[in-house]
């Protein structure tokens, strides 16, 4: 059984997009080779910050309905609920990531994710002793 794994919105954001060419061939690798898919897990919140970021881009909301149904069919969503929020709370100055960075990574660490993959953390970082960021778009991966 391979670890869980949990993948923010930007590497959805490159494999259904055509904004880079590159990026978009190293996220949809990271989808496909990152194991079995009941072990790769998404929050509610990646799903709403892929919407947006959609939209900004001007895909049709008809494409993007797509992408959603398709994303969710495939990966695990997780809730966030209080109980996430206060602990996000109390991860805020522990961590020191933005508020909605911090709500991403209680949420894998609740669901006990070894590698958190995103473009926006520091690669490497490793959070709680736990869990570890990885940016699939750097070569030292």
């Amino acid at each position: 059984m391979k670890e869980k794994v949990f993948i923010d919105t930007n590497i959805f954001v490159y494999a259904y997009t055509n904004t880079d060419i590159d990026k978009k061939a190293a996220a949809k690798s990271i989808l496909k080779n990152s194991g079995e898919l009941k072990n790769i897990f998404i929050s509610i919140q990646v799903i709403k910050e892929f919407c947006a970021t959609m939209k900004r881009l001007n895909i049709d909301t008809a494409i993007i309905k797509g992408c959603v149904e398709e994303i969710t069919n495939s990966y695990t969503v997780l809730p966030t609920d209080i109980k996430t929020i206060f602990k996000s709370i109390e991860n805020l100055n522990k961590f020191k990531l933005s508020w909605y960075d911090t709500l991403l990574i209680t949420t894998a660490l609740n669901y006990k994710c070894k590698i958190f993959y995103s473009e926006d953390m520091n690669n490497g970082m490793i959070l709680d002793n736990k869990m570890t960021i990885k940016n699939p778009f750097k070569l030292d991966n």
